[in-house]
């Protein structure tokens, strides 16, 4: 099962408005519009640059069948990353093994996305 997400970020003076439409197979929902502070914005900052970073590590073994792409409105620019979202954990000794956390000093993009998956989800 496919899953594609298509997020528009607008600016305002204090921080961000976030919505856009989830699309799950043959399914869809609307990610609901959510406002983003400085801060945040800053996470997701630190989340592009991890992608950047990281692209091409090899603890996350990467299916090769997930992407995320950062386009700038009118602008041209595009970035496309070819990584899974494992990248957003970071791996914690923990004895003989480790735990997985989410990483403390970014936003994932599943923040924005959860309610629309959780309303898929609930109509299957």
């Amino acid at each position: 099962m496919t899953a594609d997400a298509h997020l528009v970020f607008v600016g305002t003076d204090e921080g961000a408005v976030v919505g856009g439409r989830l699309q799950v197979g043959i399914r869809s929902a609307v990610v609901p519009t959510r406002y983003l502070t400085r801060a945040e914005l800053s996470q997701l900052e630190e989340l592009l640059g991890l992608y950047r970073r990281e692209e091409h590590q090899s603890r996350c073994v990467s299916t090769g069948q997930h992407s995320t792409t950062f386009r700038m409105a009118g602008s041209g620019l595009e970035e496309k990353r070819d990584t899974d979202s494992c990248i957003e954990m970071e791996f914690v000794p923990d004895g003989q093994t480790f735990d997985l956390r989410p990483r403390s000093d970014i936003l994932s993009l599943y923040e924005f996305t959860r309610p629309a998956y959780d309303e898929v989800f609930r109509r299957s």
